[in-house]
């Protein structure tokens, strides 16, 4: 079957061969809806190739934010906490904010964006009808332009990417990627994210046997 999927020449072959087998086991797994929902946002990607990274990152928001319904990890899998890994999302067609959050990272990374522009974080997030003092624990996904900048934020409750200073309403616990984890305010790096997060390493797992190398 010929998959849609541009990124660069040297890594053609390896990506093609691999969302093929993405595409297969979530057809063998959910059948041709779920199937058919990862050759939507295959086609997806391969729309962006061309584009700046920063178009690229808002495009990809749009497209999580206009095809998965908000889902709680208890009425989605009957499980108080589970990570979905990309394939799960895409074949369900929902997810809660960790799972919003690793859709876009996967989906940014396999657009061409290194791991080091990226980072999940474990936020404390005051919800529109919260008192002041109430913060309830929420992920996000944050890219940075440069590895130095102000991130912008991408959010599975509020549809438009922001800069990470326009979002008062969230406190920083922790950041990780793939690479790392970094720790508090003063951001304590870590060198191995996954000896430390065991969800993280899973859904890592999960993704990798479903095709996808990072």
């Amino acid at each position: 079957m010929f998959l849609l999927f541009l990124v660069s020449t040297a890594s053609m072959a390896k990506v093609n061969s691999d969302l093929e087998q993405l595409y297969n086991m979530v057809l063998k797994d959910f059948g041709q809806p779920g199937a058919d929902s990862v050759l939507r946002w295959q086609r997806m990607l391969g729309d962006l190739s061309l584009l700046p990274n920063l178009e690229k990152v808002e495009k990809i928001n749009d497209f999580f934010t206009q095809t998965l319904d908000y889902g709680m990890d208890k009425s989605v899998y009957g499980k108080n906490d589970y990570w979905a890994s990309l394939g799960e999302t895409l074949a369900i067609s929902q997810g809660d904010c960790e799972d919003f959050a690793i859709a876009k990272y996967v989906s940014l990374r396999l657009a061409g964006i290194s791991d080091s522009n990226l980072r999940l974080m474990y936020v404390k997030a005051k919800t529109a009808n919260a008192k002041d003092s109430v913060y309830e624990s929420h992920i996000v996904l944050a890219y940075y332009d440069e590895t130095d900048s102000e991130p912008y934020i991408l959010d599975s409750l509020i549809a438009d990417v922001k800069p990470v200073s326009q979002r008062t309403d969230l406190k920083l616990i922790y950041s990780f990627n793939k690479e790392g984890l970094w720790l508090g305010e003063q951001q304590k790096y870590y060198s191995n994210s996954t000896e430390r997060l065991s969800s993280w390493s899973h859904v890592l797992a999960k993704i990798e046997q479903q095709g996808i190398m990072l």
